[in-house]
């Protein structure tokens, strides 16, 4: 495309956002106002950076620093970054269940120290060190959390996957039998049957295999992303995408609380990855490497399989419309996709339930289309605080404006098959994930999009934008040079600090949360003690309520213990106004009080104003258990408390 339609394109995306940010501001929709404004801001950079034709022709690098001047702030850097990183990891100790505000500080420093060295690199033996210090920048972010959290952390159904599937498939060696239309992921058991073969063969505890392996496999999209950019862009922008990707606030995320999610990006990576490849020629094995890697992404998780199908559409448009010649079409790409397609249908229609969900779901969205108007997600973040969406969007804001920069210096090359490989699914899920904040479809929203987008888009537009947009012409090469690393220093180490900080990247570990109440994800010591002591003492048919806030795999224990009796285990009951409902409870009843109701707090309902899946937190009043000190306590470990109610 001629750089006059990317400019005209540049200045109708910024008037247009623009305008969107006084709109939003007007309405009250506090929660994407950075993001409308950071897209605004984007294009206007964009626009101003192009505003003559020499600024936008591409530039040889400026001229290099002497060898051995070079060399001296490559090894300065090196020695910078791992005293940095050392430093980060000595801000964290075991049982601290958080991460200081210095931690992210120390590896924002030392994702600068990385992106200083990725501009002054010059050889190709410089890039393998650098790509290993970005790694080791992603196991922190990502496997840090199992130091902090003595019993790990995971995903929110992460219990549920380990009680009722990897636990009996470690303890049997076969998959258990589940109902397809209850928990339908006993339909798709890839992910589940990978952690109870690793726990087997290294004999270790399926919970902490389950929490280690999630951290471990999302390193490898990091990777996936160096070569997809070093595939496009060069060397220089793989390693800024990779890092760039290291530090995003939703990939933190999904990499450090382990879910069924965590384990399908990485085939969806690798299947982008075997796409670009087959660019370049018929490539028969590459076809039965991707066809191997689609099959295994159909049997990980359903979610999944449909973000991967919303891209390849996305992938097949973008390669429909830079298509010059009717015969001239990436083969390899319609054989997987067509191949995909079938997979899917044929799995789901025999061996799933989710043929029959999807038609139900999709007359739900039908009826909820032409039906009375429902609260989307967007709304239900809009009555969070002010400060707390400022800490969760800011580093997003940051990513979306070199996203921008980064869309239209790439369109301004012209549009190629290559170019689309990142181009057309990025826009194809930005539009979803758009649609996802403006309608309450659970199934579209943000957080379960915002990875992917992240990964496969984000990343390497980012990182262009980065490499390519930050000149400074009128400076002497030499001092020209360093600026650049300097200010790509800055930007990355802000843009990290903010993004893996935020509450996004995890409520538990944001040094921002305040007073918010969020979903205890980790499992303590004193719960694991607690449920230990209960199993003991309750032999018979004894009614207990447990606090929501317990660990679900110590409640799935104690129930056991409690139904062998024919006892029952029920939730503690609480009142509207946050304290605990005694007058509900029944005489001769054992309550199973945790102190974590009052911080964090627990999840008092499944189904938010926005649909399933979008569950309401809240936290018990301050003094809300005060009815409980009349009871007769059997046990307390501090945390946790047992009472017999009287009667």
């Amino acid at each position: 495309m001629s750089q006059r339609f990317t400019r005209t394109l540049a200045g109708i995306m910024c008037v247009v956002a623009g305008g969107g940010t006084a709109l939003l501001a007007f309405l009250g929709i506090s929660s994407t106002i950075l993001l409308a404004a950071a897209i605004a801001a984007g294009s206007g950079f964009y626009l101003v950076a192009t505003r003559s034709r020499e600024a936008t022709e591409p530039k040889a690098d400026a001229a290099p620093l002497s060898d051995a001047t070079r060399k001296r702030v490559l090894r300065i850097a090196m020695v910078l970054f791992f005293l940095l990183t050392a430093g980060s990891l000595l801000t964290l100790r075991s049982d601290q269940y958080g991460k200081p505000a210095s931690y992210f500080v120390l590896v924002a420093a030392s994702a600068g120290m990385i992106a200083l060295r990725i501009t002054l690199l010059e050889t190709t033996k410089e890039v393998a060190p650098t790509l290993a210090m970005i790694t080791l920048v992603a196991l922190n972010f990502f496997g840090s959390n199992q130091l902090v959290f003595p019993l790990g952390i995971g995903g929110a159904d992460a219990s549920t996957h380990l009680q009722f599937l990897v636990n009996p498939i470690v303890q049997t060696g076969f998959l258990p039998l589940t109902d397809p239309c209850g928990l339908v992921y006993g339909a798709f058991p890839a992910h589940h049957i990978f952690v109870a073969m690793t726990a087997i063969l290294t004999a270790s505890d399926p919970t902490r295999t389950y929490y280690s392996l999630g951290a471990l496999v999302m390193t490898t999209p990091v990777l996936v992303a160096f070569l997809i950019g070093r595939s496009l862009f060069g060397a220089r922008i793989g390693l800024l995408a990779a890092l760039v990707l290291s530090g995003s606030s939703y990939f933190i995320f999904w990499a450090a609380h382990d879910a069924p999610l965590s384990f399908a990006v990485p085939l969806v990576g690798f299947l982008l990855l075997s796409f670009l490849m087959m660019l370049r020629g018929p490539n028969v094995r590459m076809i039965f490497v991707a066809g191997l890697f689609a099959v295994a992404l159909v049997l990980t998780h359903p979610y999944s399989t449909i973000i991967f199908g919303l891209i390849l559409f996305g992938l097949l448009l973008g390669q429909l419309a830079v298509r010059h010649h009717p015969t001239r079409w990436p083969w390899g790409t319609r054989i997987v996709s067509v191949s995909f397609a079938y997979t899917l249908l044929i799995y789901w229609s025999n061996f799933t339930c989710l043929m029959t969900k999807s038609f139900e779901l999709t007359q739900q969205y039908w009826n909820l289309l032409l039906g009375e108007a429902q609260v989307p997600a967007g709304r239900v973040y809009n009555t969070l605080p002010l400060s707390l969406i400022f800490v969760n969007t800011a580093g997003d804001s940051i990513l979306q404006f070199l996203v921008i920069v980064g869309f239209f210096a790439v369109l301004a090359r012209g549009p190629s098959r290559r170019m689309m490989m990142i181009l057309a699914p990025t826009i194809t899920l930005f539009i979803v994930s758009v649609v996802g904040l403006t309608v309450p479809l659970t199934y579209l929203s943000p957080n379960r999009i915002y990875v992917f987008l992240q990964f496969i888009g984000f990343a390497p537009l980012a990182a262009f934008a980065i490499r390519e947009l930050v000149r400074f012409k009128r400076l002497p090469p030499e001092r020209r040079l360093l600026l650049q690393a300097g200010v790509s220093a800055l930007l990355v180490a802000c843009f990290v600090f903010a993004s893996s900080a935020s509450t996004i990247a995890g409520f538990e570990t944001s040094p921002f949360v305040g007073n918010q109440p969020y979903l205890k994800l980790y499992e303590t010591p004193t719960e694991v003690a607690s449920a230990s002591w209960l199993c003991n003492y309750a032999t018979g048919p004894v009614t207990i309520n447990a606090s929501r806030s317990l660990f679900a795999l110590d409640r799935y224990r104690v129930r056991a213990c409690v139904t062998a009796g024919g006892g029952i285990l029920d939730y503690l009951p609480i009142q509207p106004s946050k304290r605990i409902d005694t007058l509900s409870l029944q005489p001769g009843a054992l309550l199973w009080f945790s102190r974590y109701d009052k911080f964090p707090g627990f999840l008092a309902q499944t189904v938010g104003p926005s649909g399933f899946g979008s569950g309401v937190v809240e936290r018990l009043d301050p003094t809300g258990d005060a009815g409980l000190a009349v009871y007769n306590r059997l046990y307390d470990n501090g945390a946790v408390q047992v009472y017999l109610v009287p009667g």
